[in-house]
């Protein structure tokens, strides 16, 4: 499906947020991302970033002389917020809605250059969309080399964008309500929200790949108690949602099958068979523990 000519002019923003630019090897990660954007051949976006106290992030984006639009947040209560990031990106982008596109991503990963392009082209209006699989990289070293891999559909969503036409009141209500705090489940949040407010939910990745690359120093920089906390508290958040929506809480853990292929539908789903196949798997495990302990308590 190629979208009608009106929609093709629409605005992309672009939300996210960075770590500190502090000389270490994920500067050269995040300067990677910022260069995508440069690269990409349609140029009709802004970059929209919220800044939690991390340092230096505003003087090194500048660098790069994209458009973009900074937001601060003190996050009294909290390290960051994904919520956060993506409604400072609406509210940026509320004179022209809905005729625009909003890309909630990490900082980590790579646009191929005629990524936003297509977005553009082919994404439905009122709809929401994905690359997934990942092409992973071990770090910058594998990543020039071209040593992309990739993971099974088990693995995490680090980009999901969608049409304008999606933001109504309600949406953006649902957004404040369901607050993330730090780290874990927005993008299933973000995927449950597609299936509430969307009309579909589609895959580019025979299109265009996202290509990720892994941060090897984030054992040293990440907490993990404070991860598996903040998770907690996100996972309430999130089954709180899902629960008052009458979703089939299960779909979280393989979402990514929620998000159909534009193309080569076939030929996507012949290539990643293992993953599908293991996804089943898990799935049919998860509902014979469920039984079990059903069982157990009876």
């Amino acid at each position: 499906m190629i979208v009608s000519e009106n929609d093709k002019k629409r605005k992309i923003f672009i939300c996210t947020t960075f770590r500190d630019f502090n000389g270490t090897e994920n500067d050269e990660i995040q300067k990677l991302f910022l260069e995508s954007l440069k690269n990409q051949t349609y140029q009709n976006f802004e970059l929209v970033v919220t800044i939690f106290k991390e340092k230096n992030v505003e003087s090194k984006i500048i660098e790069f002389n994209l458009p973009v639009k900074f937001y601060y947040d003190s996050s009294q209560d909290y390290k960051y917020s994904h919520t956060e990031v993506l409604l400072n990106c609406i509210k940026e982008a509320d004179n022209i809605l809905p005729n625009c596109i909003f890309i909630w991503t990490t900082a980590d990963v790579i646009f191929e250059k005629d990524f936003f392009e297509n977005i553009n082209k082919y994404l439905p209006t009122k709809s929401f969309g994905t690359s997934i699989p990942h092409l992973i990289y071990k770090g910058l070293d594998s990543y020039f080399k071209k040593e992309g891999h990739y993971w099974g559909l088990i693995a995490g969503i680090d980009t999901i964008f969608f049409d304008g036409s999606v933001v109504t009141n309600d949406f953006f209500n649902d957004l404040k309500f369901y607050k993330n705090i730090n780290y874990g489940y927005f993008e299933y949040f973000l995927t449950a929200m597609g299936i509430k407010y969307a009309n579909s939910l589609v895959n580019f990745q025979p299109i265009n790949n996202i290509h990720k690359i892994m941060n090897p120093n984030i054992p040293t920089i990440v907490n993990y108690d404070f991860i598996k906390k903040s998770e907690n508290i996100n996972k309430k958040t999130f089954f709180n949602f899902v629960k008052k929506n009458k979703m089939n809480y299960k779909f979280y853990l393989h979402g990514v099958l929620y998000y159909r292929p534009i193309k080569n539908k076939l030929n996507f789903y012949w290539k990643f068979k293992h993953d599908i196949i293991y996804a089943i798997f898990r799935y049919l495990k998860f509902s014979l523990k469920t039984i079990i302990m059903s069982w157990k308590k009876n």
